[in-house]
């Protein structure tokens, strides 16, 4: 009898350690979800606010680039990870280990974004593969404007740093990356720099 109830308490808490690690790894993936999504919508926002053809004064202008009345972004569904030739140039000692962490991150994962209305007239939708090839065409604006893509975010173990590369192509021929770094400060993430990967 003795050894019996020795086995099962030794079932029941091999049960807890496995669901306690699981709940804590769903935790734990959820607050990577919702930081991936809050560091995401900044970014995009704040491309927006920096676009010189959504920001044009020109109200004739915006009626005829405007699709319906709204400014259309085009997000690639992988985040990638970055490219090789990227190098940490700022905030070296703040940064380096994240950036490290960055680096590490070998595998693209799936961007999961809700299509329709982002902010006032800003909308944003899926980069399918025609509207891929629009793009590569030069066709796509009658579809959307810029087509947008993120890289892996890498946030460090404190959870209040994060770095990410984001680009934004208006054309295959006009587009700029960049790296952004980010902090989380009362519980928002904020960009306190960014550093030129590319233009053209």
């Amino acid at each position: 009898m003795e050894i019996i109830a020795i086995k099962r308490n030794i079932i029941l808490l091999f049960s807890t350690i496995v669901i306690s690690t699981f709940i804590s790894s769903c935790r734990k993936g959820v607050e990577t979800n919702s930081d991936v999504n809050e560091i995401v919508t900044l970014l995009i926002k704040t491309s927006v606010k920096q676009d010189q053809f959504y920001n044009s004064e020109n109200k004739n202008f915006k009626k005829d680039f405007f699709i319906n009345g709204k400014f259309i972004l085009a997000y690639y569904w992988d985040m990638d990870p970055i490219s090789n030739s990227v190098n940490l140039r700022k905030n070296k000692n703040e940064f380096e280990k994240t950036f490290k962490l960055l680096r590490s991150l070998s595998e693209p994962i799936k961007l999961e974004l809700k299509e329709g209305n982002i902010f006032d007239n800003v909308w944003l939708r899926k980069l399918t593969p025609e509207l891929i090839e629009e793009f590569s065409n030069e066709r796509h604006l009658k579809s959307f404007h810029n087509a947008i893509l993120f890289s892996r975010i890498a946030i460090n173990e404190s959870r209040n740093k994060a770095l990410i590369v984001f680009s934004n192509a208006i054309s295959p021929l006009s587009s700029v990356s960049y790296l952004y770094y980010l902090k989380k400060e009362k519980g928002i993430w904020n960009i306190i720099d960014r550093q030129l990967l590319s233009i053209s």
